[in-house]
């Protein structure tokens, strides 16, 4: 079990790209409707995982995560996503000693 402690910044500028170290492409859905716990499917890359989240209880929450294969992941995105599928790409960046992961 791990605790997530999520921050969200609005980028305003594309400088950042200078900095750019990786990019992957992800695929994610949410499988179950707006409750406080939260179940998502995600292909990231060439992997998949099976993500239990927790409600937020101030800056963290509970989160859970299991890789499961790719083929899987396509099938549940496919028939048992309740929202539109996200299609994002994460950038690590680096800023001096930090590495960022940035969502686009």
């Amino acid at each position: 079990m791990a605790v997530e402690i999520e921050r969200k910044f609005l980028v305003c500028k594309d400088t950042w790209r200078a900095d750019v170290e990786t990019e992957t492409r992800i695929l994610q859905g949410y499988l179950t409707p707006g409750s406080g716990t939260t179940l998502r499917v995600r292909i990231s890359g060439e992997r998949a995982y099976l993500t239990l989240k927790g409600a937020t209880r101030g800056v963290s929450r509970l989160e859970f995560e299991y890789p499961i294969p790719v083929a899987d992941a396509e099938s549940m995105l496919r028939e048992l996503a309740v929202s539109p599928v996200v299609e994002k790409t994460r950038y690590r960046v680096r800023c001096g000693s930090h590495v960022w992961d940035l969502d686009v």
